[in-house]
């Protein structure tokens, strides 16, 4: 495990640095990558270093890690922080959730097919821990973290609001490539000590699916 720590600042762009070794290093294996990525103001300046660097962009495919429950022009939708990215990608490159309210399965089976399209899996995951350890949509102690499904999955009991979301299943984040799991800010500090619990496990803090990668970084601006 690779630990990136400094100030907010140093570390927003260190963690954009190794993003892009890591991005480059699996590109140099295959065609395409894809890159999760979560929601939130954690990861937006990290996003801003990021859309800076040298990548082959048209090689690079990016997924969200969830979503809530609403259409794309909402406030809350998880793709107004994606902005930054359409000054590189190309827009089909740019995977959005498109939520189906009249669907039995709100659009999720959709967002699979295209996954599955580029090879079903992630090369890259990126996530921002909650203040409980959280991760996307999987909580500690609710069903999501016990989720056996094999892409995505749908929830109606959210304990962060709003309630109605879509995330990454465990399965699916734990078959990544590689990934990094951010903890900013004085109000993570608990779930960085969960974390770093070696009696704490996944179902504890979501946060350590991040340890079952192959290649695994953390990133943080607590002391």
């Amino acid at each position: 495990m690779t630990i990136i720590k400094g100030t907010r600042e140093q570390a927003e762009l260190n963690a954009a640095l190794t993003i892009t070794s890591s991005l480059k290093n699996i590109l140099s294996k295959k065609r395409l990558c894809v890159l999760a990525v979560p929601g939130g103001t954690s990861v937006s300046s990290i996003f801003d270093h990021l859309v800076a660097q040298d990548l082959p962009w048209d090689r690079i495919h990016l997924f969200l890690v969830d979503e809530r429950l609403v259409s794309l022009k909402h406030k809350d939708s998880n793709s107004h922080v994606l902005k930054p990215f359409y000054k590189v990608m190309n827009e089909e490159n740019i995977h959005l959730f498109n939520y189906k309210l009249k669907k039995k399965d709100k659009g999720i089976t959709d967002y699979r097919s295209e996954l599955k399209k580029l090879g079903g899996r992630i090369d890259f995951a990126l996530l921002s821990s909650g203040e409980d350890g959280c991760v996307g949509a999987l909580y500690h102690a609710h069903p999501s973290i016990y989720s056996n499904a094999a892409y995505f999955l749908l929830m109606d009991d959210s304990p962060k609001p709003p309630k109605k979301r879509m995330s990454m299943s465990p399965l699916l984040l734990m078959q990544a490539k590689a990934g990094m799991v951010i903890f900013f800010g004085e109000s993570k500090r608990t779930a960085y000590e969960r974390f770093n619990d070696r009696y704490k496990t996944v179902r504890d803090c979501p946060a350590k699916i991040v340890l079952s990668m192959k290649e695994h970084y953390v990133v943080t601006d607590l002391q």
